[in-house]
């Protein structure tokens, strides 16, 4: 990644409420959310219409340790989004952000103890882990 250009959220506002309005959603994947303002409207538009699961992948530091949120950010992820997931798949330095702690050096031996979540480590990007997971647990059409 060489640049983050954040989405404003009045746009984001409205294609999730183009969304919501057309089809029924029955697992979402969260990404990048850049600023508290973002993390807000999609914390509202689930409290409309939540599906049975929500993946969240915290895109907020490379894993370069290169931070690509600002703390604002950080912490909307922490206190708006990850109450609302049923799954955080984070690669290691933001789990530690997200913990307030210092990154190890491997992956813990099965997974990341969150209260009432694990995160689990398998091979790939937590991206794709993310989606994958989101897709598994919605019904098949």
């Amino acid at each position: 990644m060489s640049g983050v250009h954040p989405v404003p959220a009045d746009f984001i506002a409205a294609q999730l409420d183009a969304l919501l309005d057309d089809v029924r959603i029955d697992a979402a994947k969260i990404g990048m959310v850049a600023s508290r303002e973002v993390a807000e409207v999609i914390r509202d538009a689930l409290a409309r219409r939540r599906p049975r699961w929500v993946v969240l992948d915290p895109v907020m530091v490379a894993k370069s340790g290169d931070i690509l949120v600002d703390d604002a950010g950080i912490r909307a992820v922490r206190e708006v989004l990850v109450p609302l997931a049923d799954l955080v798949t984070p690669n290691l330095p933001e789990a530690a952000v997200l913990l307030d702690t210092p990154a190890p050096h491997r992956p813990a031996p099965a997974c990341w103890r969150w209260p009432r979540r694990c995160v689990s480590w398998a091979p790939g990007p937590p991206c794709s882990r993310a989606a994958t997971c989101a897709a598994r647990r919605a019904p098949t059409c």
